[in-house]
């Protein structure tokens, strides 16, 4: 009797440069071009996408995902232990403080630009001139994800959130410009044709939710976290001669016969083969 072939496990990658929800849809039809792949459903909340395919190098998928405009790697496999959840509650912990670092730093700049133009005016040209150079950094500094996004988008041919924002600021920043330099010897009307507040106020604002967003996923991490440390890092496992031994939880593999002692927590899920007891589900 020929053996039934099983259909490969399911790939996971990792995607990096996601903003909204028309960058899930994009990477999804880009991949499901590829020939051999059976279904694609990607995560907008983690990044990750899980592609059922019919044996695919992940290289294939890879590219595909890159032709989208964005990055991708290879998800490597992890057991849902304390350990593996530890280090994904850092990696949110460096990306939450990276944001803040970035939100900070640009806010410190804008903030004056902003005040500035609604308070002052007409301004003097040398004023005018202060807001060009506090607002220029914000704009193509802490926006340059924005930009290098836009342009990672528009080599592909699509356009994302990040495109809107980079159009946005961009367009403000050049019409300022030109403002400044076609008015010069004219405060009043330079002034008036002068909007660098607009950029660095939109740049900071996107920062701000970001970095919101950033916090959530590292205090959502972090809580996984914590529910994870309840779970035992060892187990009795029965061998196949009546002995026992204590294992590690990333050791048991299904079919093993655990042993269940008065007091302990149980390791993982199974079915119940020999005796009785009472079980506190309250952590369910």
């Amino acid at each position: 009797m020929s053996k039934i072939p099983t259909a490969p496990e399911p790939m996971e990658i990792d995607i990096q440069g996601m903003t909204c929800a028309s960058c899930v849809a994009r990477v999804e039809r880009f991949v499901k071009k590829v020939e051999g792949v059976d279904e694609v459903a990607v995560n907008f909340a983690n990044h990750v996408g899980t592609i059922h395919h019919q044996g695919l190098a992940p290289e294939t998928v890879i590219k595909a995902v890159e032709a989208a405009g964005f990055q991708a790697k290879l998800r490597q496999p992890v057991r849902a232990t304390s350990d593996a959840q530890e280090s994904d509650h850092k990696e949110h912990e460096v990306n939450a403080h990276n944001a803040r670092r970035e939100l900070m730093g640009a806010a410190a700049l804008a903030i004056p630009v902003i005040l500035i133009s609604m308070i002052w005016h007409p301004r003097p040209e040398w004023v005018n001139g202060l807001l060009l150079l506090l607002s220029t950094p914000v704009i193509f500094y802490f926006g340059r994800q924005f930009y290098r996004n836009t342009w990672r988008a528009a080599r592909h041919g699509s356009t994302t959130m990040d495109t809107l924002i980079a159009v946005g600021t961009g367009a403000a920043w050049i019409y300022s410009v030109y403002g400044l330099l076609a008015y010069r010897g004219h405060s009043h009307a330079q002034s008036e044709h002068i909007y660098f507040e607009v950029g660095a106020g939109i740049v900071v604002l996107v920062l701000l939710g970001r970095y919101f967003e950033a916090r959530a996923k590292s205090r959502m991490s972090g809580a996984i976290e914590m529910l994870m440390g309840l779970a035992p890092k060892t187990a009795t496992v029965l061998r196949p001669d009546g002995t026992e031994a204590v294992v590690p939880l990333d050791q048991i593999v299904a079919g093993d016969i655990l042993r269940l002692k008065p007091g302990e927590k149980v390791a993982v899920d199974g079915t119940v083969l020999s005796g009785s007891t009472y079980i506190d589900e309250s952590m369910l």
